[in-house]
């Protein structure tokens, strides 16, 4: 090798070298427990048909999940109106998913083991946790320390937003850190609408099912496709409707949106 790459770490062009990013990340499992998938998630997308009626769940057609939720204790949101949010991270999977055929053909299967993410996710936390039947719900209340990677390669591709247990912290613990701040975002956002931003208290709020029929018109209404925080500061956004489940929500992203309405029967 010439003099002048004297010190070139020529291992780099091995890709058995190349590590995958993540980031190992303290929480508190606040939900864990089996579900039905909801309605919106049931229909068909670009990438498979609706879920067949097998008259189980919300609307008949809905597939078995694990709903997985976790509470970072090393990070909160930080709320155009003052007040802060949990930064949650949703890590379930689904257990049920369809598998096609040379013929186009679409079955509908349970986790088959090998290397797909969600027989990955489930051996990952029954090797960590022990046994999750017969209730995955035990995990609740316990705090952990979970690898977060922003994409990983599991099975015959790469999946974003993996979220796997690293280990498990003691029952008292506590985030002694500085925590991470996410400031809220909006778009076009004028005095008006941070005046009006009362998630939690103010005049004229209404209970959380007037809430999400009003908020469900407003965005019909309207047209929105993309459900964020620039909706929420929105200075037409509902009179007192920024409460939660529905403030959360918002920070949380389009996903979560939708499957809170979808809890008081509203559909966007």
């Amino acid at each position: 090798m010439a003099d002048e790459l004297q010190g070139f770490d020529i291992s780099v062009f091995d890709p058995a070298t190349h590590k995958e990013p993540v980031e190992i990340i303290p929480v508190k499992v606040v939900v864990s427990k089996p579900r039905w998938s909801d309605p919106k998630y049931n229909k068909a997308t670009e990438f498979r048909p609706a879920f067949p009626n097998r008259g189980k769940g919300p609307e008949g057609n809905s597939i078995m999940q694990w709903d997985l939720q976790l509470e970072r204790q090393d990070a909160e949101y930080a709320l155009l109106d003052g007040t802060t949010a949990p930064v949650i991270m949703y890590a379930g999977i689904d257990l049920e998913k369809y598998v096609k055929d040379r013929q186009s053909n679409y079955t509908l299967t349970t986790v088959m083991k090998g290397k797909s993410k969600e027989s990955q996710v489930i051996n990952a936390w029954t090797k960590a946790a022990g046994t999750l039947l017969p209730d995955p719900s035990k995990l609740e209340g316990q705090y952990w320390e979970v690898e977060h990677y922003r994409q990983k390669e599991m099975g015959p591709g790469f999946y974003a937003k993996v979220t796997l247990p690293h280990k498990l912290l003691s029952p008292t613990y506590q985030f002694t850190g500085t925590k991470l701040v996410f400031k809220q975002k909006a778009k076009d956002i004028d005095e008006t609408a941070v005046a009006g931003a009362t998630a939690f208290s103010g005049s004229g709020v209404v209970d959380p099912a007037t809430a999400a029929q009003k908020i469900g018109a407003f965005v019909r209404d309207n047209g929105l496709t993309k459900l964020d925080t620039s909706v929420l500061s929105s200075g037409a956004f509902p009179e007192g409707c920024r409460i939660e489940p529905f403030v959360s929500a918002f920070v949380n992203g389009d996903a979560k949106v939708r499957e809170v309405l979808a809890g008081y029967g509203v559909e966007v």
